[in-house]
């Protein structure tokens, strides 16, 4: 990574492709979020410490009831709408600031939002799972990571490791904080046929299985230590055996912190190689952001780690779909803690040009990160069909374009700066002829 005090500064422009509408492939429907959903969500900054539990139904147009549980016993019931975009980016109605992404699997639903009410400018992560028609104990039998991060006095806080569950619920295993400090653990899972489990050794310990029996989400309060602090788990069931492979495609990122960096969340995009080596792009909550690559390694047993990174420090479920990690900042606010989710996303990337067989293509936009006014995109076009190339604001209003079909077929080069200079910001270029569209997403920084 170009920065040393984040694992992930993620991914710009998401909130741009919610606004746009579907291509003509649709690796994700507005179906896929139909169902039964539990969530677990914390907040970092001014609100904390705070967690909120919530069962939701959505129906098939992505309208929805959400009944909720806040850390403070509030409880309350909420109706909306979600959008589900064919690249796999949730938005919801009436909230410019709530962008989620749904892994390939689409039973792992991932969102960072920024609260603009109650203690304005909160941070927050929530990780909800779409749940099966009934669990059992052996659903949750086999070897777990968990990633676990706390807000509130307790902060900044994260433990990481593996325990192993047995038959009848009981676990065993050892977690390492972020100071380093080993805390064995043994206890007991229960889990209801409607998927919620809870811990023998809480009063206050709550989770959920998602539907694919991989992921588990937990949220609880702490009685003893710093009282009053409130965690977030992720654990992921273990697969047999991991390689390199397993990491190759597009990734989405989400990010909480705690501590004193906090509030902040990263949301962002990477695509890896066979070689373990990713490029991408970032934003966060506080306008950062910017290019990030690296190269990952996997051992055997699917811990994942970062090159050049002595902290950071992941692990990939069973189904494959799902990254989770911890780490800290060495530098801005050193020590503060992070916690990640990184979802693998079906279908292909918006980021890469199209299929050379279809003679349809949008390269990525070079360099990107950009400066100034020029801001040239390269494109391939089958026929001299209509078509447009557009850059759009993240709030999806035009900016810049033009006819470009009277080009002809074969490849072409066009500067949509024409001349001016760009506001500094998140932008997606489109190119769009027949039924055919492609988009790309670019920074232009000051």
């Amino acid at each position: 990574m170009n920065r040393a005090r984040s694992f992930f500064f993620v991914c710009a422009g998401l909130l741009c492709l919610a606004l746009l509408p579907p291509p003509a492939a649709a690796a994700y429907q507005q179906t896929d979020l139909q169902g039964i959903w539990e969530s677990n969500g914390l907040a970092s900054g001014p609100g904390a410490p705070w967690w909120e539990r919530a069962r939701t139904t959505v129906a098939a147009d992505g309208s929805f009831t959400a009944s909720t549980t806040e850390s403070s016993g509030e409880t309350g019931t909420f109706q909306g709408w979600f959008t589900l975009w064919p690249t796999g980016i949730v938005t919801l109605a009436a909230s410019n600031t709530f962008l989620g992404v749904l892994d390939a699997d689409k039973t792992v639903l991932v969102v960072t939002d920024t609260w603009s009410d109650g203690s304005p400018g909160t941070t927050e992560l929530k990780v909800a799972l779409k749940m099966a028609g009934t669990y059992g104990l052996s659903d949750l039998r086999g070897a777990w990571e968990l990633n676990s991060i706390a807000s509130g006095p307790g902060a900044p806080w994260w433990t990481r490791g593996r325990l192993t569950v047995a038959a009848d619920g009981s676990f065993s295993g050892t977690l390492i904080d972020n100071q380093g400090e080993p805390d064995p653990q043994a206890s007991t899972f229960s889990i209801t046929p409607d998927g919620i489990v809870t811990m023998a050794a809480s009063s206050t310990a709550r989770g959920a299985m998602d539907a694919g029996r991989s992921v588990l989400v937990m949220t609880s309060t702490w009685a003893g230590g710093s009282p009053g602090t409130t965690d977030l788990g992720v654990g992921v069931k273990m697969a047999g055996t991991y390689s390199l492979a397993d990491l190759v495609g597009r990734w989405e990122i989400n990010g909480l912190a705690t501590g004193p960096g906090a509030p902040w969340w990263s949301r962002g995009h990477f695509t890896v190689a066979a070689d373990g080596s990713f490029t991408g792009a970032t934003l966060e909550s506080n306008g950062g952001g910017g290019p990030i690559s690296g190269t990952f390694s996997i051992s055997p047993d699917g811990v994942v780690t970062l090159a050049g990174s002595g902290t950071a420090r992941g692990v990939l479920d069973a189904g494959k779909t799902v990254m989770v990690w911890t780490s800290i900042w060495s530098t801005v606010s050193p020590g503060t803690t992070e916690l990640d989710v990184a979802t693998k996303m079906s279908g292909g990337t918006t980021d890469v040009p199209g299929e050379a067989a279809l003679g349809f293509a949008l390269d990525p936009v070079r360099p990107n990160p950009t400066r100034g006014g020029a801001l040239t995109v390269h494109f391939v076009l089958p026929s001299a069909a209509p078509a447009r190339v557009d850059l759009l604001d993240v709030r999806g209003r035009r900016v810049a374009g033009r006819e470009v079909g009277s080009l002809g077929a074969g490849r072409h080069a066009l500067d949509l700066g024409e001349g001016r200079r760009l506001a500094p910001g998140l932008y997606l270029v489109r190119l769009w002829q027949s039924a055919n569209m492609r988009v790309a997403r670019v920074v232009v920084l000051e």
